[in-house]
């Protein structure tokens, strides 16, 4: 086994320079490259700590360069370090060339490839790379840690200089730690806070008020009295829906509710929804149309899932389409593949585009109402997706629909849902 030995170079930018250069070579494939430092194993600083891992590193990757074919252990870089679930980076400086990225750091800057690659400022990911190189410039040793956003990944940065024997800095390693899975922890976290607080509190606040009024109103008309008990059962009602829409997404998520399949007629379970939401539109003054296509052979599946569906799907329209804006729910099939396909379409407010992948997703409509929207839960939509995908079809949104309208509350949507056709038709 090589080390690599300190006892020539001095001081903390030598050590620094040592662990640039066992890196390269780890980075070149030569697997038995360590890190020696004085009193290594007793020190508690940055760049022991450093060193110790770089050394752990090495060591499994000799191990396992081992266990492959190849010639004294060297095998490429791509080999082994590119399965490496983080992120490594070496850039040449002051050229800002790109010396060696394995695939999960390509993966987190969104880099197609990296031969020949230069950072670059006027890319965000890239621009916040060249501020930690600057950071890390100004100190005389040790790291610095940042972090960036490409698209919906976030990732954790950490680098380090390798600086030459005056003192210039020659090269600047990065270790990249995707954080998009904590991060969305954290948002659906806060996101529950927040629905607990403001979705919860009101109906429940509705509950105790109305009862309270009507427990001090003795002696008041029957009409008054009629009105606080309809208040106090619309605000449990909208409580008890909530709870359940949480009970059904849990179970549906863990499977544990079997889909009682029958042959539904399209038509009866659209009319079946649309009885509970045209009165809600027409006190909004929203048109509602329907377009279903002749002979649409019924479907296989469990009805009072898919008039949910329906109600969840038709409810939001009617919350983001404006007064004189029109609602069209439409229906055809596709007999080749054995689908039924329902559209639910608006010219309400639309969605923006980087929404749409992930509306489906527990709670978005929270991130989304903190954004200026007027959402509720965001757990409506869940529920359609598991409802539908325990049928083995599947749901998915397209908008805007109309980009180019004049009203940013006109750009319409379009959410589409496929179902199994009944075998018997």
């Amino acid at each position: 086994m090589k080390v690599q030995d300190s006892g020539n170079l001095k001081g903390d930018q030598a050590e620094i320079a040592l662990l640039e250069s066992t890196a390269r070579r780890l980075a070149e494939g030569d697997f038995s490259a360590r890190v020696a430092l004085p009193l290594l194993d007793n020190r508690q600083d940055l760049v022991a700590r450093l060193a110790r891992s770089l050394n752990r590193l090495a060591e499994s990757l000799e191990s396992q360069a081992a266990r492959l074919p190849g010639e004294s252990g060297q095998i490429p870089f791509p080999a082994l370090v590119e399965r490496m679930e983080d992120g490594v980076l070496l850039v040449e400086l002051p050229s800002r060339r790109v010396a060696a990225a394995n695939s999960a750091a390509r993966r987190l800057l969104d880099w197609g490839d990296s031969d020949g690659r230069t950072l670059a400022e006027n890319n965000p990911a890239e621009a916040a790379l060249l501020e930690l190189v600057n950071r890390v410039s100004s100190q005389q040793n040790g790291s610095v840690e940042g972090e960036f956003t490409t698209g919906s990944k976030v990732a954790r940065v950490r680098a380090a200089l390798a600086r030459d024997s005056v003192g210039e800095p020659t090269a600047c390693l990065f270790t990249l730690v995707d954080m998009t899975r904590e991060r969305e922890v954290e948002r659906l976290r806060e996101d529950l806070s927040s629905m607990i607080v403001h979705d919860l509190r009101t109906p429940l606040t509705m509950i105790i008020g109305s009862l309270e009024t009507l427990a001090s109103t003795e002696g008041q008309g029957d009409a008054a009295r009629q009105e606080l008990v309809e208040i106090g059962l619309s605000g449990g009602r909208s409580l008890l829906g909530l709870v359940n829409t949480l009970l059904d997404i849990s179970r549906l998520e863990s499977g544990e509710v079997p889909i009682e399949k029958a042959e539904v007629k399209v038509q009866e379970v659209v009319e079946a929804a649309l009885a509970q939401v045209v009165p809600l539109a027409r006190e909004a003054q929203i048109e509602v149309a329907t377009e279903l296509t002749e002979d649409l052979p019924s479907v296989w599946a469990e009805r009072e899932k898919i008039q949910r569906v329906l109600v969840n799907l038709l409810g939001n329209a009617v919350k983001f389409t404006p007064a004189e804006g029109r609602i069209t729910i439409s229906a055809c099939d596709d007999r080749a593949r054995g689908w039924v396909l329902i559209s639910v379409e608006d010219t309400g407010e639309g969605i923006p585009q980087e929404y749409c992948e992930r509306i489906f997703d527990k709670f978005e409509q929270v991130a989304n109402r903190k954004a200026g929207r007027k959402m509720s839960t965001g757990l409506g939509l869940t529920f359609c997706k598991l409802a539908v995908e325990a049928h083995g079809g599947r749901i998915w949104v397209e908008s805007p629909l109309f980009p180019n309208a004049p009203d940013d509350s006109t750009k319409g949507s379009r959410f589409t849902f496929s179902l199994p056709i009944y075998p018997g038709d």
